[in-house]
């Protein structure tokens, strides 16, 4: 994105569950015709880094019909996304999905470890998903909201918090 100095940063909320933000970036807030940058947090907080959390999240959201049951019987419900050409690992997925989100200009991230930093980066330096892993994170989870993200600790609860279901 330019320098702009009438831009004003958006922060949202994005990752490959609660993948809705592309509708609130372009259609609501309008931000890409504004001119406004949109920063993307939480990318890959908690659930992604925690394979059994995700797994129970899943099994969880099928139980209650919000997924498909066979996408909860899976061992690795998110393995999909990691093949040849594909994603090095679900991590690397969350990142490069929100990445290339239409009017997504900025994905933050924070690691104190030098060897996640590095992997970070070279996750938003690869090449875009491919098409149909990116239909697949859409088709599977786009109706979702508010699985997968949690308040920062001394930030509001979310909605979802304290469910039992972590």
């Amino acid at each position: 994105m330019q320098a702009n100095s009438n831009a004003n940063p958006a922060n949202t909320l994005n990752n490959i569950i609660e993948n809705n933000v592309t509708d609130y970036i372009l259609s609501k807030a309008k931000t890409v015709e504004k001119k406004v940058g949109t920063l993307i947090m939480f990318a890959v907080r908690g659930i992604f880094a925690q394979p059994e959390r995700l797994k129970n999240e899943v099994r969880a959201l099928a139980a209650d019909g919000l997924l498909p049951k066979w996408l909860g019987d899976l061992p690795d419900p998110l393995g999909f996304l990691v093949h040849d050409g594909g994603a090095s690992s679900i991590i690397d997925a969350a990142y490069r999905f929100v990445r290339d989100e239409p009017g997504v200009d900025v994905v933050l991230f924070g690691t104190s470890d030098p060897h996640h930093l590095r992997e970070n980066i070279a996750s938003l330096t690869k090449p875009p998903l491919s098409t149909a892993d990116r239909q697949q994170i859409v088709t599977l989870f786009g109706h979702l909201v508010g699985v997968g993200i949690e308040a920062p600790k001394r930030g509001r609860q979310h909605p979802r918090a304290g469910s039992g279901r972590s």
